[in-house]
């Protein structure tokens, strides 16, 4: 289980840093892959100009996909955990559904390198993942299939 539990880490993470790579270049960071940006001929910098974002889209989708594969082995971890410890499994599938939600969002952007504000989901949207997935916590085909749909809405 470790192995998966690290996925679930990389998964989460990958997604943050996705979601908020125009406001860390605004503030002179940068987490995507350095020698992938140069292999595209691009710098940091260069993502700033509305050219540069476009030309480097095709490594942020490699990278959207890369978490989404993160987030099936993160599914496997939370659906291993027993029905019964039913706090646990919620306390997997929360963070899980949010992060793929947030994904598909991120994938349906045009540009999300571009964007002024970050792209996540409402509030409204949480609080409908927390309630189906309250209910779903105990089945697995019903909470993967909850997972499948958001996964669904995924196009890299």
């Amino acid at each position: 289980m470790s192995e998966e539990g690290v996925s679930f880490g990389k998964a989460l993470q990958l997604t943050n840093v996705l979601r908020d790579v125009p406001g860390d270049l605004a503030h002179g960071r940068c987490y995507l892959p350095a020698r992938e940006l140069a292999a595209l001929g691009l710098g940091p910098r260069d993502l700033l100009e509305p050219a540069g974002a476009a030309r480097a889209l095709p490594l942020y989708r490699r990278l959207l996909g890369l978490a989404l594969e993160h987030y099936n082995v993160a599914w496997d971890y939370t659906l291993a955990i027993p029905r019964l410890e039913w706090r646990m499994r919620l306390a997997c599938a929360w963070p899980l559904l949010i992060g793929l939600a947030t994904l598909a969002d991120l994938a349906a952007h045009p540009n999300p390198l571009s964007v002024t504000t970050p792209i996540k989901i409402s509030r409204g949207a949480v609080r409908a993942l927390v309630a189906q997935s309250t209910i779903t916590v105990w089945s697995n085909r019903a909470l993967a299939a909850h997972a499948a749909r958001l996964r669904a809405r995924i196009a890299v």
